[in-house]
């Protein structure tokens, strides 16, 4: 019985946790508000027709509409690990947005709001998260 028990508590740790990609994927995966974009130093926040970014658990990135991207422009987006950070890479056939994003959440807990910066050597991104609670969903922010 001591086995049976030992062995269904190492099965049931085992399930419980959580990769890194996994838990990555399930704060980058959804709606994000964009409230900062800038390239090479120069915000275009302003020429966003639509401010909000999706990332999809199929890979898939809708970015958003502007007077320089097709409507409902779709990309590809990955998740790797290099020099020791997390980063996405946003797969487009060109745009501002193609690169290798480093990324930090962050906790607004001023305005109770999760968030995202996405760097990379020439695009910032700001954004904070919809339908999301900021008490229950960023307990592992």
């Amino acid at each position: 019985m001591r086995n049976f028990i030992a062995i269904a508590s190492v099965i049931i740790i085992c399930l419980s946790c959580n990769s890194k990609e996994s838990t990555l994927e399930n704060k980058i995966v959804g709606q994000w508000s964009i409230e900062e974009f800038r390239y090479c130093n120069i915000s275009y926040i302003d020429s966003l027709y639509i401010n909000f970014i999706v990332f999809e658990k199929n890979n898939i990135v809708s970015i958003p509409e502007s007077k320089f991207f097709e409507k409902d422009y779709q990309a590809k987006w990955n998740y790797s690990q290099l020099h020791n950070k997390d980063v996405v890479k946003i797969i487009p056939k060109d745009t501002m947005f193609n690169g290798d994003y480093e990324i930090t959440f962050f906790k607004n807990y001023k305005r109770k709001l999760l968030g995202i910066e996405l760097k990379s050597n020439k695009t910032y991104i700001k954004a904070c998260k919809f339908f999301q609670n900021f008490d229950t969903d960023g307990k592992n922010w």
